[in-house]
């Protein structure tokens, strides 16, 4: 659903009264879902939302909402032929890698895939190829919604939901490709003696730090699983694992606020 009109939002807003009373009242509905997008071409921002609220069979009910938003045109103002340069020289550089990492597979063949660094190769090309495919598909299925939007007036379904979901994937996919690109800046980096030493220790010191490692992910997915099974039902923070482990991420660095009167005999794990 788009609005883009006064006169059209009292509608809806007055048609989501009448199926929200409904659905408390629960004679018709058993769950209300309102999925909007609102846009702003101009300046090339759109957003996704998404509300569901759902009886449950035992007593009250459960809701779920999420906003995204997202830029899905490019650039818009005078700096977008310099964007679009810098996405073929980017396209290019991708080109030259796929090219530079096949002759080196050819010549060194097994021993190729037993070198760390050539499996980050593989893995900053293979996010480059995907993040550009579907960036392409992204923008491709947006210009497609917008022409459906003009044609209708914003009266057709357009499902924006879809575009949203490849937008967020891609997101990922940056962060892995900008989290390898560093880790290959640093190796060219060796030369520097401070960092020569740093990776020195690491290297003498990689065993200890993969046993400490396990033991800190036991305990620390211990206590995930904890908070995640005691607190689920009462705060949102805690209502998935994602959301229980970046929480759990937070108290490490002593950034969490919220109510812990429901459950007093927990609250000395929060102060651990």
């Amino acid at each position: 659903m788009i609005l883009n009109d006064l006169q059209r939002l009292n509608d809806r807003r007055r048609a989501l009264s009448l199926r929200y009373l409904s659905f408390l009242l629960g004679t018709c509905y058993k769950s209300l879902r309102e999925k909007f997008v609102v846009t702003c071409v101009q300046v090339n921002l759109f957003g996704v939302g998404t509300i569901i609220a759902e009886l449950m069979e035992s007593g009250g009910f459960t809701y779920y909402h999420r906003f995204e938003p997202m830029n899905l045109l490019g650039s818009l103002t005078g700096t977008a032929v310099f964007l679009l340069a810098c996405k073929i020289i980017y396209l290019i550089f991708i080109i030259f890698f796929i090219v530079k990492e096949v002759r080196t597979f050819w010549k060194q063949r097994r021993k190729y895939l037993t070198m760390f660094w050539s499996w980050v190769e593989i893995q900053v090309v293979a996010l480059s190829v995907a993040g550009s495919v579907i960036y392409i598909y992204r923008y491709v299925a947006t210009l497609k919604l917008l022409e459906i939007f003009a044609k209708s007036g914003g009266n057709a379904y357009m499902k924006f939901q879809v575009v949203a979901y490849w937008n967020e994937v891609l997101l990922y996919m940056l962060g892995l490709l900008v989290f390898w690109s560093t880790m290959k800046f640093i190796k060219l980096l060796r030369f520097n003696k401070v960092m020569s030493l740093l990776g020195s220790t690491l290297k003498y010191a990689s065993k200890s730090l993969l046993y400490f490692a396990i033991m800190f992910l036991l305990l620390f997915f211990a206590f995930i699983q904890f908070f995640y099974l005691m607190y689920n039902s009462l705060f949102r923070t805690f209502s998935t694992i994602v959301l229980t482990t970046e929480e759990c991420l937070q108290m490490l660095v002593g950034k969490f606020e919220f109510e812990v009167s429901t459950r007093p005999y927990t609250a000395g794990f929060l102060r651990v």
